[in-house]
């Protein structure tokens, strides 16, 4: 039985500078196609993108695998990517060594100014 609480709601934003995707609920075998689908649809556009995982309450190997598979595209497309992620997701991104190699913040904003010194770095 689902919950209110369990609902999966994804949110796509073309932004003039950044694409944001923000999820929220569980990601796990049952929905992660539609995240491949939302973040795959944006084309992985010259713009930053940003993935929005600070409302996401549980996720499993298929959601941690697809987040390395979004920042290696990113990186061969040469396309910034972050993400923003609540206490939980960034410890299973640590276990995984993924905070090695993507930047993950604890808040929207702390992200964007990421993003703005990178790109005034180029």
């Amino acid at each position: 039985m689902r919950l209110p609480s369990d609902e999966f709601v994804i949110n796509v934003h073309k932004l003039r500078r950044m694409s944001l995707v923000v999820v929220c609920g569980a990601v796990d075998l049952t929905n992660i196609h539609l995240l491949a689908d939302a973040v795959d649809h944006l084309g992985y556009r010259e713009v930053p993108l940003l993935l929005d995982l600070s409302a996401v309450r549980y996720i499993d190997s298929t959601g941690l695998h697809l987040i390395r598979r979004v920042y290696d595209q990113c990186a061969g497309k040469n396309v910034p990517f972050a993400m923003v992620a609540n206490a939980m997701v960034r410890r299973l991104c640590a276990l995984l060594s993924l905070t090695t190699v993507i930047p993950i913040f604890a808040t929207t904003a702390l992200a964007r100014d990421h993003f703005g010194a990178e790109q005034s770095a180029h």
